[in-house]
């Protein structure tokens, strides 16, 4: 594969740096989310790790990562962490919204 003509590498690398910064800026959106599922959860009464629904999310991504041509374990060991990640900070929010009320 060869680069388009007139275009130098760091033009490129700052392509990649962009699009890195929109993964950051999604990942915090992620975040935020989670946070409002710990709330729900918590109020429902429900705990934070739900296997059935990370089975299903994990089979997901990697079912769409091979649909777009991507490396399938490169996939699941990235939203194996972000997953795991996300239980561990719904469950430490959960403790803190029991505490605060």
């Amino acid at each position: 594969m060869t680069a388009a003509p007139g275009v130098t590498l760091e033009q490129l690398r700052q392509r990649v740096d962009s699009v890195d910064h929109g993964l950051l800026a999604l990942l915090a959106e992620r975040k935020r989310v989670v946070l409002e599922i710990a709330r729900f959860k918590r109020d429902a009464r429900l705990g934070a790790h739900q296997p059935d629904r990370g089975a299903a999310v994990l089979a997901s991504r990697t079912a769409l990562a091979a649909e777009k041509g991507l490396d399938v374990e490169l996939v699941r060991s990235l939203f194996s962490a972000i997953m795991e990640a996300s239980v561990e900070e719904q469950a430490r929010a959960m403790a803190g919204l029991d505490r605060s009320g």
